[in-house]
C-alpha cells in the first residue's frame, strides 16, 4: 500500500490529539494540511520547439508560484498523446492541461481556423491583448459547449512555410503537381487552388514519408523542418514570416471548473508571465532555424517586399472561404480583431 504525505499528516494529527489528552488537554501545534493539487499537462512538439520550451516554462512558474502545492507532471513530445490524439485527450481528461492548435478545433468550430488565414493578423502584441479581452472571451464561448477552455495563450511560431524534394517554391503556382501535406482545411484549399494534390497526415509521419517519396513536400514552421529533420530528406524551403498560427494552452472544463479560485488564478498568472518568453522564443526559432538550413545546404527561399504581394494574392480567397464556412461566428471573429488593432481587413 503505498503512504502518501496526506497520510503521514493525518496520522500525525492523530497521534497529537491522544496527545492532548494524556496532557489534560494541554493544546499543541497542528501541522497544515497542504490543498496538494496534480496536474497532468501534454504537448505533442519538440521539447526544443517555441511550443516545447512553453510547456516546460508554465509547468515550472506554476510550481513556483503555488510553492510546490500545484504539482505538474509534463507529458512533453507525444510522450502520452499524439498530435491527432491531444484534442480528445483533453476532452475525456486523460489530461487536465495540454497545448494544440486553435484550428484543430475548426472541424467542430469553423470559425476557430480564423488564425489559418494568412496575412489576417500583422500585430503580435495586439494579437495577445486581444485574448485578454473580448476576442478571447468570445473564442471560449464558441470552445466550451465541447467540453474545453482555453485558458492559456501561445504561438507556435511562423507556421505556414512550406519544404519539397522537388523543385524552389518561389511563388503560389509553383506548388502545381505537388503531392503536399496540409494544415487544416483552409491550407488545403490553397494548396488544391495552386494546383497540388494535398494529404492530411499527423507532423511525426512526414519524416519517412517525405524519405519514402509517399510525399513531395509538407507544410509547418521551419523550426518543425529542423527540429523534426524535414530538411534532411528534402532539400527546397520557402520561408515566409507573417505572424504566427495560436497554439493555445487547453484545460478539460469540468476539471477546470473544480479547482478553487486560487488554483485557477496560478495557473492563470503563469501562463500569462511566460507570454513574454514565448514570443521572443518564435522569433529566435525563426532566425536559427533559417541559418541552420543554410548551412546544411538546403536552399532557402524566404520572399521579401514586392514578393510578399504575390503570396497575400494567393492566399487572398482564403478569407472569403473562412466566411463562408464560419458565417455570422467568423464574421465575428474578423470583427473582433479589427477592434483591437490587430488586423486592417475590411469586411464588406
Amino acid at each position: 500500500m503505498t503512504i502518501t504525505r496526506r497520510d503521514i499528516l493525518k496520522r500525525s494529527m492523530g497521534l497529537v490529539a491522544l496527545g492532548m489528552i494524556g496532557l489534560g488537554g494541554l493544546t499543541l501545534p497542528m501541522p497544515a494540511l497542504a490543498a496538494d493539487l496534480d496536474v497532468r499537462f501534454s504537448w505533442y512538439l519538440p521539447n526544443t520547439s517555441s511550443t516545447g520550451k512553453e510547456g516546460f516554462n508554465v509547468a515550472k512558474r506554476i510550481e513556483k508560484l503555488s510553492k510546490g502545492d500545484i504539482n505538474v507532471k509534463t507529458y512533453p513530445s507525444g510522450s502520452l498523446l499524439q498530435q491527432y490524439e491531444t484534442a480528445e485527450g483533453v476532452q475525456n481528461n486523460t489530461v487536465n492541461l495540454a497545448i494544440l492548435g486553435m484550428h484543430w478545433w475548426g472541424g467542430k468550430v469553423p470559425a476557430l481556423e480564423w488564425d489559418t488565414v494568412p496575412f489576417l493578423a500583422n500585430d503580435v502584441d495586439a494579437l495577445m491583448e486581444a485574448f485578454h479581452g473580448p476576442l478571447g472571451e468570445y473564442i471560449n464561448k464558441l470552445l466550451e459547449p465541447h467540453g474545453v477552455k482555453f485558458v492559456g495563450w501561445s504561438l507556435y511560431g511562423y507556421a505556414f512555410d512550406y519544404i519539397n524534394t522537388k523543385h524552389p517554391v518561389k511563388i503560389p503556382k509553383d506548388f502545381n503537381g505537388l503531392r503536399m501535406r496540409s494544415q487544416g482545411t483552409l491550407s488545403s484549399l490553397f494548396l488544391k487552388q495552386q494546383g497540388a494534390t494535398t494529404v492530411g497526415m499527423d507532423s511525426g509521419e512526414v519524416y519517412t514519408s517525405l524519405q519514402r517519396g509517399a510525399i513531395d513536400g509538407a507544410g509547418s514552421g521551419v523550426s518543425d523542418f529542423v527540429s523534426r529533420k524535414w530538411q534532411e530528406v528534402a532539400n527546397h524551403v520557402t520561408a515566409i514570416k507573417y505572424v504566427p498560427i495560436v497554439y493555445p494552452i487547453i484545460a478539460n472544463l469540468n476539471w477546470w471548473n473544480g479547482l478553487t479560485g486560487e488554483q485557477r488564478s496560478i495557473i492563470t498568472q503563469a501562463m500569462r508571465d511566460a507570454e513574454a518568453d514565448n514570443l521572443k522564443d518564435i522569433d529566435d526559432e525563426y532566425t536559427n532555424a533559417v541559418a541552420a538550413m543554410k548551412e546544411n545546404g538546403n536552399e532557402v527561399y524566404e520572399p521579401k517586399g514586392e514578393e510578399i504581394e504575390v503570396w497575400k494574392k494567393g492566399y487572398s480567397p482564403l478569407l472569403d472561404e473562412y466566411l463562408r464556412m464560419s458565417g455570422e461566428e467568423g464574421k465575428h471573429i474578423i470583427e473582433l480583431l479589427q477592434e483591437a488593432g490587430v488586423t486592417d481587413v475590411t469586411l464588406n
